[in-house]
């Protein structure tokens, strides 16, 4: 087997971060996926230890087993930030990402290499700032109703005494 660069070896550290992360979050055994994913234990190990050259196989194998986002797995690499993989597995937000660009690319074709890049900059950094404001907004609201509806069945509970 031939070994691994650097930067390899720093891709496989990364990956077997979000791997385990993900996994923990399941509550899933290594065994459990190495079955899942149709691999001897072994092997599955070596995968999720970063022992091996990242493989897309193997991570679309993985994200099956586990019900996550592969996109977000292989962007946690890019990014350097294993936990992103496990912020994204239930939501699969990379992969609507990914889902949403083929559409534009059905889309528009060739056109996208008429996309000025100060444009696309502006609009994606504009579309990631209103969605994690939409987020912010959702969250206070959830909480106040929350908050609201235990209020209320407090307010409704016999008081001590009565």
């Amino acid at each position: 087997m031939t070994p691994l660069t650097p930067e390899q070896k720093r891709d496989g550290a990364l990956l077997a971060a979000a791997l385990k992360a993900i996994r923990r979050h399941r509550g899933m055994r290594a065994l459990e996926v190495a079955v899942r994913m149709n691999l001897s234990v072994r092997t599955y190990e070596n995968f999720e230890s970063g022992r091996i050259r990242v493989n897309t196989d193997y991570i679309h194998r993985f994200c099956d087993a586990t019900d996550s986002d592969p996109h977000a797995v292989m962007t946690s690499i890019a990014l350097g930030a294993p936990e992103f993989a496990v912020d994204c597995a239930d939501n699969k937000l990379m992969s609507i990402l990914l889902l949403s660009v083929r559409e534009y690319h059905e889309r528009v074709g060739r056109g996208a290499a008429a996309v000025e890049m100060r444009d696309a900059v502006a609009v994606f950094r504009e579309m990631f700032t209103r969605l994690g404001e939409e987020t912010e907004r959702r969250e206070r609201e959830a909480a106040a109703w929350l908050k609201t509806g235990l209020d209320a069945l407090a307010d409704r509970r016999p008081k001590p005494g009565q």
